[in-house]
């Protein structure tokens, strides 16, 4: 009898922490699988240095504004700003899921761009820290790629970011929280359509 009560608290245990594990791999975005089923055509710019499919539900819609201001706050003691250029812009009417492909420059033209970069994901980490921000960095298709995950309100926002050209490329995926298990397949696969131009 003692060994039954052991076992089912085991399997208790288990089932518990599977469930977790579930929960947790909502936001996780590593684990990429392409299903051109749910992807449209591809987008090739020689600019950005990149080619990728935006999700085949998602219709392009003309970018109506111009550069973003991105300044670090007061107590960051750091005069360096960044300017986000909009390049592409996705839309979902039934879900209200919007995609924003862009680049990102800074006012420090001296540093490098690896140096760009971290101090890019300081800047966001210090703008996000208090919605519930998650980082995660991986590898796909030889690509590095970092992932910023925050919640706002009723969304959920993923900010993927990577180097191309010579520079920071963003994918900014936002959701509404009701519909974002049935939209995360989009993004994943979307995610792993990227590929890098050769120069």
């Amino acid at each position: 009898m003692k060994i039954k009560l052991i076992v089912i608290s085991l399997l208790l245990i288990l089932i518990l922490q599977c469930g977790d594990d579930k929960k947790n791999n909502i936001d996780d975005l590593s684990n990429l699988e392409v299903d051109n089923t749910k992807l449209a055509s591809s987008i090739v710019d020689s600019k950005l240095g990149i080619k990728f499919k935006p999700p085949i539900k998602w219709k392009a819609k003309e970018v109506e504004f111009s550069k973003k201001v991105e300044n670090f706050s007061k107590n960051q003691n750091s005069s360096e700003t960044f300017f986000y250029n909009p390049v592409y812009l996705f839309f979902d009417d039934s879900t209200k899921s919007l995609l924003s492909v862009g680049y990102i420059e800074s006012s420090d033209s001296t540093l490098s761009i690896t140096k760009k970069m971290d101090s890019y994901k300081k800047l966001i980490n210090d703008k996000y820290h208090s919605y519930n921000l998650k980082v995660k960095e991986f590898d796909y298709l030889n690509i590095p790629f970092t992932q910023i995950t925050y919640e706002r309100g009723n969304f959920i926002s993923n900010k993927i970011l990577f180097i191309a050209n010579k520079m920071i490329i963003s994918f900014d995926f936002t959701v509404l929280k009701d519909y974002y298990n049935s939209e995360i397949k989009f993004i994943k696969t979307t995610i792993g359509s990227i590929e890098l131009l050769k120069n």
